[in-house]
């Protein structure tokens, strides 16, 4: 039994229940798994990241587009933190700008609508910073961005974003006044917003939706400011759109032949200047085209300035001008006091609104003027009721104790207003309303202007008075209230100083609207006391105009040759009695204006009817001068040449002026340059410091130039003969030369003599005497005239040259005067250059023909000269090369 219960006892043992016992921990499961696990953070060391240590940082080793990852992030501190670093890594780094100006324009440009203001203020700073940097082709691409936030800004719900999108939108104008165009009518549109609210209007018995202008009582800014700053900002947005005419009148004379039309503009060309034309022109091709510059001015002007069609702009004026008219009513002066006189809280609103009309209606002119009688019948009542009820308005400033004033309103600005009103109402001056009050209120004000204290007003206000003065002109039918205008624009014209901008636009308006303009009236304008003596004045006023002010010279120059292109009698006269002022090498201005205005002043020579000896003479002196440029002294040959074409009795005075152009000095500087003449009495070349070997180049052009001139006359026989009296005067009277003179004188034979031409004896001995001197100097170079360029060597030797190898007579008369002074010679020097001389002619082409046809001539020469004394014992390499050619030579000639 024990042993059986034993068994049975260690067989249950494995079954056996476990009896829980509190307080007791359970124990374990034989099978069980522990699941617990410990966690630690890893650290990983600042220099193990991967990061471009090429890119610019911050103090905190943020480069620039960390900090822009943090422009979104929801702390404005660090907003804010981010826009002062990028900052200052665009103003350290330019560079790092243009690498990133996709993601900054689009990262800056949210920021126009931050609800933090100093978060905003920062951004909008960098942004204009970026906008200062970069040209518009560089920000072009993502200016459809930057437009779309600007429009948001301005439209947005919060009045302080608003106000700061205008601080962006001044930048915009102010650097990329181009880019706004195509954008112009969301901008416009925003800029009504802004100032204006819906209304329901009644009309009929529809209900339509109208505007006015807003109220805001809790804003921080009073209304009336804000829509100043509103009207400025649109001021200056319609700058950029209306293509405004800064210089009337702009003068482009095309009084000379000219190849060239240019295209491109607007302005109707109703005339062309041609001169007068006798015979071939030299320099001139046989014919060219001249295009119609006439445009299709109402298919273009609608689409030149912006995306407005006509009926849109129209439609667009008449929804501004309700609200202008409500902010001027609120300021008006009738609405403060029954006097004219402005406070200073309204002329700003008053100028705003005044300088918006005439911006408005300069559009609407420019882009389709059909449209302005409309503009006119429905606002003439309302204009001349507010603008003009209490025309001219004055300054309200009063005395406020001890010495001060309130206010801070200038006489300028006041002035700015009535010119303005004057502006804006001369687009409603018609023939038939001449008569009417308000147009001689208008004009009173204009004459007392014009009249008296104009000259002191600034640029741009004598530019609206002088756009009014002309609109008057046009319109006004009266002859005698035209002239009193003229005159009283003649008295301004005498009083503003001599090199005033003022002055200059007076000029401007005065040849526009005497000169320029194509109406019936100009004639009589002109014959106006006023207008003559004006006209007569222009030539003492280029007199007096300092060398620094060319724009006003050039102006007067363009009137006087407008005025004289259509035959004014006043302009021939004035011209005829001035121009050897104007031409004077020493006091006139043809010395010192540019190249471009020279050939202007050359122009004026076309209308003389008489050249006298004493302009001829002037003429020539300034051709000598370097400060006239060459083309300018080729134009004025041309010129002058085709005036003695029409001018028969004057040819020889103009062959006198041609030799004195072509042989490039006076006589009296001739007389100056003359040395000690030579044992042989053979002529040589005068020697010329460095600063002279630049007119070569010059020189050839005026030679070719008067050769050309030359061949223009038609009596040929007779031009030789006094071409070659006048070059034998000057070999006879001079035994040394410049290499100008020499020169143009071998050149001018080989190039106007021809077969037929007679040569006298006594000139064919001077001129073979001129080119054995000119052929021995320049072979040799430096061992006869000295340091000269080689340049001047090879063209003298040239021209000589080619004129021995033109005539025969020259070669043999040549090589006689060498058989004639080689037994004479004692130095090997001599010797030496007479050798080369030979040597280097037979080596040329161009001297085959002569040598062939005066064989025993050189025969005799070679025989002379190896028959020397001094060479019989020399051996050196310039003889042995003499010897070899002339050896040559002779042998192909005996056989």
């Amino acid at each position: 039994m024990a042993k059986g219960g034993r068994k049975q006892k260690e067989k249950r043992k494995d079954f056996q229940k476990v009896k829980l016992k509190t307080g007791k921990v359970k124990p374990k499961a034989d099978n069980f798994t522990n699941t617990t696990f410990k966690a630690h953070a890893i650290q990983i060391k600042e220099q193990l990241k991967d990061k471009d240590e090429s890119q610019p940082t911050n103090q905190r080793k943020q480069n620039i587009s960390d900090l822009m990852c943090h422009l979104n992030h929801y702390n404005a501190s660090i907003r804010h933190s981010s826009v002062q670093s990028i900052k200052e890594l665009l103003t350290s780094h330019p560079d790092l700008l243009l690498q990133n100006l996709s993601s900054l324009l689009n990262n800056l440009a949210v920021l126009m609508t931050d609800k933090d203001d100093t978060v905003r203020k920062a951004g909008v700073t960098v942004l204009q910073h970026v906008m200062q940097s970069v040209s518009a082709t560089q920000i072009s691409p993502f200016f459809a961005i930057l437009n779309a936030h600007i429009c948001c800004a301005m439209t947005h719900i919060t009045e302080a974003i608003q106000i700061d999108s205008l601080a962006v939108l001044d930048c915009i104008l102010q650097q990329y006044p181009e880019l706004v165009i195509p954008h112009s009518k969301e901008l416009l549109t925003n800029f009504v917003h802004q100032i204006s609210q819906q209304k329901k209007v009644v009309q009929g018995k529809r209900d339509m939706l109208g505007a006015e202008l807003s109220v805001n009582p809790s804003s921080v800014m009073s209304s009336q400011k804000w829509r100043i700053k509103v009207l400025q900002r649109l001021q200056q947005f319609l700058h950029v759109l209306v293509k405004e005419d800064k210089s009337p009148g702009v003068l482009s004379h095309n009084g000379s032949i000219s190849q060239e039309v240019r295209v491109g503009t607007n302005q109707v060309v109703s005339h062309v200047q041609m001169f007068g034309q006798s015979g071939k022109v030299p320099g001139l091709q046989e014919g060219f085209v001249l295009r119609s510059l006439v445009q299709d001015t109402k298919t273009n002007s609608s689409t030149s300035t912006s995306s407005y069609s006509p009926e849109e702009l129209f439609t667009f004026i008449t929804s501004l001008v309700p609200l202008l008219m409500q902010c001027w009513a609120e300021v008006s002066p009738r609405q403060q006091s029954h006097s004219n006189k402005m406070t200073p809280n309204a002329w700003e609103t008053l100028d705003g609104v005044l300088n918006v009309l005439q911006l408005l209606w300069r559009w609407m002119e420019q882009t389709d003027p059909e449209f302005l009688p409309q503009l006119q019948k429905r606002y003439l009542k309302t204009f001349n009721l507010q603008l003009l009820q209490h025309f001219p308005f004055y300054a309200n400033i009063s005395s406020t104790g001890r010495g001060k004033k309130s206010g801070n309103i200038s006489s300028a600005s006041v002035v700015t207003i009535n010119l303005a009103a004057c502006d804006v109402m001369s687009y409603f001056i018609t023939a038939n309303k001449i008569e009417e009050d308000w147009v001689k209120k208008v004009m009173s004000f204009v004459m007392e202007t014009l009249a008296g204290d104009g000259c002191s007003l600034a640029t741009e206000h004598v530019q609206n008075l002088l756009h009014v003065t002309g609109r008057l002109v046009k319109v006004i039918p009266d002859e005698g209230m035209v002239q009193e205008l003229l005159e009283a624009m003649c008295i301004l014209y005498e009083k503003c100083h001599l090199l005033s901008q003022n002055k200059r636009q007076v000029l401007n308006h005065l040849a526009q609207l005497t000169v320029l303009q194509h109406s019936k009236n100009n004639g009589n304008l002109l014959q106006c006391t006023a207008t003559s003596q004006w006209l007569s004045s222009l030539p003492s006023f280029l007199l007096q105009v300092q060398d620094g002010n060319i724009d006003s010279i050039q102006t007067a120059v363009d009137i006087l040759l407008q005025a004289a292109s259509r035959q004014y009698p006043t302009a021939l006269s004035t011209i005829q009695e001035h121009i050897m002022s104007l031409i004077d090498s020493k006091s006139g201005i043809l010395l010192r204006v540019p190249p471009h205005l020279q050939r202007k002043v050359i122009e004026l020579l076309h209308y003389v009817k008489e050249i006298s000896v004493d302009i001829w003479k002037e003429l020539a002196l300034c051709c000598h001068d370097s400060r006239l440029a060459v083309d300018s002294v080729t134009y004025l040959l041309h010129t002058l040449t085709i005036w003695v074409s029409s001018h028969r009795s004057f040819s020889q005075l103009f062959y006198s002026f041609l030799f004195s152009v072509n042989i490039g000095c006076s006589k009296s500087e001739l007389a100056k340059q003359q040395v000690a003449e030579d044992r042989n009495g053979h002529i040589s070349c005068f020697k010329l410091d460095q600063q002279a070997t630049d007119l070569l180049s010059r020189h050839t052009v005026l030679n070719q130039t008067v050769c050309m001139c030359y061949d223009v006359l038609s009596s040929k026989q007779h031009m030789w003969e006094s071409l070659q009296n006048a070059m034998m005067n000057i070999l006879t009277t001079y035994h040394t030369l410049p290499y100008t003179t020499i020169y143009a004188i071998l050149n001018t034979c080989s190039t106007i003599s021809t077969s037929s031409n007679q040569w006298r004896d006594d000139f064919t001995n001077k001129l073979t005497n001129c080119c054995l001197a000119v052929l021995t100097s320049t072979v040799v170079g430096s061992h006869v005239i000295g340091n000269v360029e080689h340049d001047w060597e090879e063209a003298l030797w040239g021209a000589a040259v080619n004129l021995v190898s033109q005539r025969l007579v020259l070669w043999e008369k040549l090589c006689q005067e060498c058989v004639k002074c080689v037994p004479d010679l004692d130095n090997v020097d001599e010797l030496e250059s007479i050798c080369t001389m030979l040597t280097r002619l037979i080596q040329t082409d161009s001297m085959m023909n002569c040598i062939h046809r005066c064989t025993e001539q050189l025969q005799d020469t070679v025989q002379t000269i190896l028959k020397h004394p001094s060479l019989a014992s020399l051996e050196t390499r310039w003889l042995a090369e003499f010897k070899y050619e002339t050896g040559l030579v002779l042998n192909q000639l005996d056989r």
